[in-house]
C-alpha cells in the first residue's frame, strides 16, 4: 500500500513526474467516482482539481499502484479561532477492500504524519454513523477515543443520522 500526495492540483501533480499521463488521473477519477461522487469520470477529475485540493491534507490510498481509496483531514473552523487547532479525518475505501486491515493501516500510519506535518493541530476527530461499526473499529484500533453520540447530527440520504464522535490528541500515545 502506498500514498500519493494530492496537496496540489492534478496538473501540478502530473508535472512532478509521479504521473505520466492523463489516463492515470482519469483512472484515479473513476475510482473516486465509484467511492465518492457516483457520477462520471469528469466529475471525479473535477473533484480532484477543485475539492481535494481544498483539504488541509489529502492522500490517496493505493494498492499495487492502483488507487483504492483516500484519506484526508479538513477543518470546519473557518474564522472560528476556537476550532482552529482541530481537524476532521475522513477516509473512503472501495468496498471490495473492506475487512482487510487496509483502512486501519492507512489511518494508523497517517495520523502521526498529520500531527508531524501540521504542528498547529492538537486534535484530530472523526464522525462515524452509528451503524458503521467497521469504521468505528478502525478508529478504536488506531487509538481514537470514543467520546459520545451526537443525536440526529447529520442529514444523509434523506434521513437524520446519529453520529459517533471519536478523537485523538497530539499528546496521546501513538499506537
Amino acid at each position: 500500500m502506498s500514498m500519493y500526495n494530492f496537496q496540489h492540483s492534478a496538473p501540478e501533480f502530473m508535472n512532478e513526474g509521479r504521473v505520466s499521463d492523463k489516463s492515470y488521473v482519469h483512472s484515479f477519477g473513476a475510482v473516486l467516482v465509484e467511492l465518492v461522487c457516483g457520477k462520471t469520470p469528469d466529475d471525479a477529475v473535477n473533484f480532484i482539481a477543485n475539492i481535494a485540493t481544498q483539504f488541509l491534507w489529502f492522500r490517496t490510498i493505493c494498492l499495487n499502484d492502483r488507487t483504492i481509496g483516500s484519506i484526508s483531514v479538513c477543518s470546519y473552523a473557518g474564522g472560528d479561532k476556537c476550532r482552529g487547532k482541530s481537524g476532521e479525518i475522513g477516509y473512503v475505501l472501495g468496498s471490495k477492500y473492506w475487512g482487510k486491515g487496509i483502512a486501519t493501516k492507512a489511518v494508523k500510519e497517517r495520523v502521526g504524519v498529520v500531527f508531524d506535518e501540521m504542528r498547529e493541530l492538537e486534535r484530530v476527530e472523526a464522525l462515524v454513523d452509528v451503524e458503521n461499526v467497521g469504521s468505528q473499529r478502525v478508529l478504536q484500533k488506531c487509538g481514537f477515543v470514543r467520546e459520545g453520540v451526537l443525536r440526529k447530527y447529520l442529514y444523509i440520504k434523506g434521513k437524520s443520522r446519529d453520529m459517533v464522535m471519536f478523537s485523538v490528541l497530539s499528546t496521546d500515545p501513538r499506537t
